[in-house]
Order: C-alpha cells, then sequence, then structure tokens
C-alpha cells in the first residue's frame, strides 16, 4: 500500500529488503520514503554483513 498523504509504503507477506550484503526480512515492513528508515515487523530475520552499505 503507497500512502501518499503519509509518504510512505507498507509491504506484507514475506518481504525481504537487500543492500548489499545486508539482508532484512519479515512479515510486513513500513518504509518512510522522505527518510529511508525502514520499520519491519513480524518474525524479523537480518544477515548483516560488516563493511557493507
Amino acid at each position: 500500500m503507497y500512502d501518499v498523504a503519509a509518504g510512505s509504503v507498507l509491504l506484507t507477506g514475506d518481504v525481504l529488503l537487500t543492500q548489499g550484503g545486508n539482508v532484512l526480512a519479515g512479515e510486513r515492513m513500513t518504509v518512510d520514503l522522505a527518510t529511508g528508515a525502514a520499520q519491519v515487523q513480524g518474525r524479523v530475520r537480518s544477515v548483516l554483513q560488516p563493511g557493507s552499505n
């Protein structure tokens, strides 16, 4: 769901976000388009690689 007024995107289901070698997965993710910050809910799994962006 894209909320224009709030400037956010809501993703549901098996959500997977990757950036370089970093991985963030969960059942529900809300992304603030102004800041790029993401909130993940549900069973959250992450893999963070040292030194990657």
